[in-house]
């Protein structure tokens, strides 16, 4: 992605770190936040919140995610273009920047 994508880093943040946006687009938010700017420790958290379809007691969603039965694949897939590139570009598996692409 070319470096006007970066403007947008600051709203894809908002979006992504919103308790009260929908987990389509915080997930959304999440996945394209990562492909720009390569931080996939702030991404990790709110992909791996919505890739399962039961939440963890004592979180919450909203109803609307929970009607989404295509959100826990979306996040998932998400994942696991992060975790390939993470593991590629650093053999001990630690998570830090990682650069995505839109070629992944």
């Amino acid at each position: 992605m070319g470096p006007r994508a970066g403007a947008a880093a600051p709203a894809l943040r908002g979006m992504r770190d919103g308790r009260t946006e929908s987990g389509a687009l915080r997930v959304a938010a999440a996945d394209a936040l990562w492909r720009i700017t390569g931080d996939a420790a702030g991404a990790l958290p709110v992909l791996r919140h919505y890739a399962d379809p039961a939440p963890a007691p004592g979180t919450e969603r909203a109803a609307a995610d929970d009607a989404d039965d295509g959100l826990p694949a979306r996040a998932r897939d998400a994942l696991r273009r992060i975790e390939r590139a993470v593991s590629a570009a650093r053999p001990d598996g630690g998570v830090g920047s990682v650069r995505g692409g839109a070629g992944e």
